[in-house]
């Protein structure tokens, strides 16, 4: 949980995250957000995409169990060096 109540290991995981994902979530503690970190937001309302920090890409789609395939789908990941 982050925000006013939340806790000092979730906003140190948010400073060092490489990507920023909001699923249908207007987070209105934008004080809180991490500056410098890519961020993408997926909503289905269009007034509030980008409303609270800057957004590197923006989805206007619902959020839901029907969005994703019923089975688990393997996505290779490439693997990180450590450079």
């Amino acid at each position: 949980m982050s925000g006013l109540l939340g806790y000092g290991a979730c906003q140190a995981s948010l400073e060092g995250a490489d990507l920023l994902l909001m699923l249908g979530t207007d987070f209105p503690y934008d004080q809180f957000l991490p500056s410098g970190v890519r961020t993408a937001q997926v909503d289905i309302a269009p007034t509030l995409l980008g409303r609270r920090t800057r957004m590197d890409l923006v989805l206007h789609r619902r959020i839901s169990t029907r969005s994703f395939p019923r089975e688990p789908t393997h996505i290779p990941i490439p693997a990180l060096s450590a450079g």
